[in-house]
């Protein structure tokens, strides 16, 4: 079928043409050729090949129209492509009287064998309803497209209830056919992740039962050279009834004996994971005089396995009298968490030594958690008044007196609860005193563990008010929580949507219907107070166009949409700028912060995070500019690419992300803002380095899930990008064999990134297009990306203005619009939807390496470019046709074949 695709516009020639006779060549176009003198287009070559593996992108071909001779009228060139294996969008180039067409393969085609040729036009109108200079000239292409290696599903989506295994299979296309041999290797933390024999064209894969949560692995598969991975995603939901890990009844045990006998058995009842273990063992460890402990397997205490737990008895055969103290230690299988029984054994006459005590309060602890009893005995015949004491004011005796044979009960105050510091162990010692002063006093501790969940951070910080928002809330404590959607607390409003992913993140949709904060946390019944995090809510602003003089080269832009402020590291006046809108107009005032280096937004709003090169961290109050902390840091920071930088990162876990160091030898590092210190990140996959050469740079969405790492500084021997997801915290290499780029823009869940104005690829870095060529008298400067990822946006100056920097500017710079919603079917190029003209340069107007580009960024509703220069900061209304698509790209279909022309050469008339 004839498949003919529009074209995008070319440079204009002119050319005085001669009058006078001569004949011209035709196609099936019919009418006559204009009078000309000679007038022919020749082609280099008239047929072209290509041969490539599938899944990678071809080499593409150049062929070189040239033309000769003179005619009357307008020339236009254009091509047609027939058959269904060449990309339609066919790119022509004109330099003097040559014409270079760019062909290539449809990105789509599958493994086999395509053949079809191209017309290529020379016509006196644009519609090419008359052909000239014996055109059309035909150029046949045959396609080879060799089987690659592939897996499907990829990516890998498995869910299972806890408590049950799951399978699926994956379908393998080899390059040497359905037989052909291939290795795999299963990647997972805690092994629930295996494979199986391989079938023909087949990987079988078992999922281990797992407590809940969402589980994330990958499998390579790999053979000769080929290598790809396929992302696992193990997602187990709670059983009917909620789930629960080992336990282990009583917690403690209290046993007793004269000397020379063994205590009676006591039964420990013990209750495997909800989700079941492979395996149970049993350990026993031993409290030495000088306080330490041995784990050991011949001692005095008697462990036996029975059908609902065990038998524990103890031996004094070998014991004086005394008190001793031992615990068992029982470990199930991963991913169950071994318990500790705690042992008291007193031996010879006396009172028994009540066992340590435990209390723990978390999420679902009511008042009952609260209290506690342990039984007072004497090891002989008779009975003993005793009086007992607490040497902490949190925990009160409910009955501190009694005789031997009756319980002692405790109970923690609740009103001192409150005031307790959360995930973090309080002791007190309650001491029971005989009332005969032969009987010694016995003591025991009762060690509280409060561990309510809280939440510490959130991300994004901002949203947008009668939006439907994704957020990430940080914190702990959330595999605590039976039912999640009804534990969180949104201060008024409602979650559409609630899934937990981790004991550390929970991911949360919300759309707030007032411009209000909302402080998200997390429910307790007993209604005690924990960390909550508190969002912003702010409404969708617009701007009118202005030009503000900032003066000074810039490092970075930022805009905080909360306090309607753009930020800008001014690293040529040592000064962090500052201009706000207040309603009518921008103002502008400015800190100074000596040898300046980078800035960035903290992960909640309220501050901002200052690097500079005097090896100084600064956290600056986002409302007063006042400092709050300075911190030094020995290391340094890396001072790699002075005036390129996205800012210092804030992700959803409360880190600001640095590089630290100041040259080759450089790390990943970041500041906590909880515990207010630099750390060096360590957590990473197999195989990568700890360091990097001369890097790294980073990038970071702006709900704080998805980090960029550019490794090294070195684009001739480049190491493969990295990232990290937050939420997983592992450093991991890219599945998209990318490594180097200078600039990097994500949408605000990082869905979508644009690399240096060339490539748009997705979260998983799959090429999903890339950005035309400029019409020429531009160029590329600053570039951004609208907050959903549906739209890019390329500042360009003109040339006219470049080539003149010291002469007045005799134009404004444009935005130049594309459509990056998705990949555009049969094709690479992004399509062009529009354009706009900024006011005024923000920056100087030379290619001079002193005049340095500017930074440019957007506003978290996408209707604002704010672009930041040497000279002035230009605000930016994006026009509304412009700005984020809501729905998916409309393409054309290839039923109805369209030509569009280049106007090659002009009339003089």
């Amino acid at each position: 079928m004839l498949n003919i695709r529009t074209f995008v516009g070319l440079s204009l020639l002119s050319v005085l043409l001669a009058c006078g006779g001569g004949g011209g060549g035709g196609d099936n176009g019919g009418g006559t050729t204009p009078p000309s003198t000679g007038f022919r287009v020749t082609l280099d070559r008239s047929s072209v090949s290509f041969d490539y593996e599938a899944g990678t992108l071809a080499t593409p071909a150049v062929v070189i129209a040239s033309s000769s001779g003179s005619l009357s009228g307008n020339l236009y060139i254009g091509a047609v492509a027939e058959g269904e294996a060449i990309d339609p969008y066919i790119e022509a180039v004109i330099e003097g009287t040559q014409a270079r067409f760019t062909l290539r393969p449809k990105t789509s085609l599958a493994a086999g064998n395509y053949s079809g040729r191209v017309l290529l036009k020379a016509c006196e109108d644009a519609a090419c309803s008359r052909t000239i200079g014996g055109t059309p000239l035909p150029v046949s292409y045959s396609i080879r497209v060799r089987p690659g290696l592939s897996a499907s599903p990829n990516p890998l989506e498995v869910s299972a209830v806890s408590g049950n295994t799951a399978a699926a299979v994956l379908k393998i296309t080899h390059p040497d056919g359905p037989g052909g041999s291939f290795s795999d290797k299963p990647i997972s933390d805690g092994a629930w992740l295996r494979t199986g024999t391989h079938g023909v064209g087949e990987l079988p894969v078992s999922f281990r039962s797992m407590r809940s949560g969402v589980y994330q692995g990958s499998i390579e598969i790999s053979t000769g050279s080929r290598m790809i991975s396929v992302p696992v995603k193990y997602t187990v939901t709670p059983p009917p009834g909620g789930e629960f890990d080992l336990r282990a009844s009583p917690q403690s045990l209290s046993l007793a004996a004269n000397e020379g006998a063994t205590s009676a058995s006591q039964a420990l009842q013990i209750d495997l994971p909800t989700w079941g273990s492979d395996t149970l063992s049993f350990a026993t460890a031993y409290e030495q005089p000088n306080g330490e402990w041995v784990q050991s397997n011949s001692g005095w205490l008697s462990v036996q396995r029975t059908a609902t737990g065990a038998g524990v008895s103890a031996s004094a055969a070998k014991l004086s009298q005394g008190s001793y103290q031992a615990q068992i230690l029982i470990h199930p299988s991963a991913p169950g968490t071994a318990v500790v029984v705690p042992v008291s054994f007193t031996v010879g006459a006396g009172l028994q030594k009540p066992a340590d005590q435990q209390i723990s309060i978390q999420a679902q602890s009511g008042s009952s958690a609260l209290q506690g009893q342990t039984s007072i005995a004497l090891l002989g015949t008779g009975t003993v008044s005793w009086t007992a004491s607490s040497d902490a004011s949190w925990l009160k005796l409910l009955n501190p007196n009694g005789q031997t044979g009756q319980a002692l009960r405790y109970q923690v105050d609740a009103s001192a609860l409150e005031s307790l510091p959360n995930f973090s162990d309080s002791e007190a010692t309650i001491t029971v005193r005989p009332a005969l002063a032969a009987i010694s006093p016995v003591s025991f501790k009762v060690s509280l563990r409060k561990a309510l969940p809280e939440v510490h951070f959130a991300g994004p910080y901002f949203l947008l008010q009668g939006q439907t928002n994704q957020v990430y809330l940080s914190g702990r404590g959330f595999s605590q929580l039976q039912d999640v959607a009804s534990s969180l607390q949104l201060s008024g409003q409602v979650a559409s949507k609630v899934s937990r992913i981790s004991d550390t993140q929970l991911l949360v949709e919300i759309s707030p219907t007032a411009g209000n904060s909302i402080s998200a946390s997390i429910r307790n019944t007993l209604g005690l107070r924990s960390d909550a995090a508190t969002l912003q809510v702010g409404g969708a602003q617009s701007y009118a166009a202005a030009a503000i003089a900032t003066p000074g080269n810039k490092r970075t832009i930022l805009f905080d949409a909360e306090r309607q402020a753009v930020y800008a590291v001014n690293v040529e006046n040592q000064t962090l700028e500052r201009i706000r809108f207040n309603g009518s107009a921008w103002q502008r005032d400015a800190i100074n912060v000596p040898s300046i280096l980078d800035a960035g937004i903290g992960p909640d709003g309220t501050q901002l995070v200052v690097s500079s090169k005097q090896k100084v961290l600064r956290l600056i109050d986002a409302n007063d500019f006042s400092t709050h902390l300075t911190l030094n840091h020995t290391a340094g920071f890396l001072e790699a690419l002075s005036y390129v930088s996205q800012g210092i990162p804030a992700g959803h876990n409360g880190r600001s992300w640095l590089a630290s160091g100041e040259g080759w030898g450089s790390t990943l590092s970041y500041f906590d803002h909880r515990s207010q210190r630099i750390v060096t990140h360590t957590n990473r996959e197999a195989g990568l380095a700890e360091d990097f050469d001369g890097g790294p740079w980073l990038a970071m969405a702006r709900n704080g899930e998805r980090l960029l790492v550019v490794p090294n500084a070195s684009n001739t021997a480049p190491k493969p990008m990295l990232y990290l997801d937050s939420s997983i915290d592992m450093l991991k290499r890219n599945a998209g064999n990318m490594s180097w780029a200078y600039e990097m823009q994500l949408s605000d869940d990082g869905s979508r990134v644009l690399f240096d104005f060339e490539t748009v690829r997705d979260s998983n870095f799959t090429l999903l297009g890339q950005l035309p060529a400029l019409p020429t008298g531009y160029v590329r400067r600053a570039s951004a990306m609208a907050p959903n990822g549906t739209r890019v946006y390329v500042v360009a100056y003109p040339s006219s203005d470049m080539l003149n920097p010291n002469a007045p500017a005799t134009s404004v710079p444009r935005v130049f619009v594309y459509d990056s919603s998705a990949a555009n079917p049969g094709s690479l190029v992004l399509a062009e939807v529009g354009q706009f003209n900024l006011i005024d340069y923000p920056a100087c107007r030379s290619n001079e390496a002193s005049c340095i580009r500017p930074r440019a960024t957007i506003s978290p509703d996408g209707q604002t470019l704010f672009v930041v220069g040497n000279e002035k900061l230009v605000v930016a209304p994006i026009p509304s046709t412009l700005r984020n698509s809501t729905g998916a790209r409309s393409n054309g279909t290839a039923a109805t074949p369209v030509l569009r022309t280049y106007l090659w050469r002009k009339s003089a008339a």
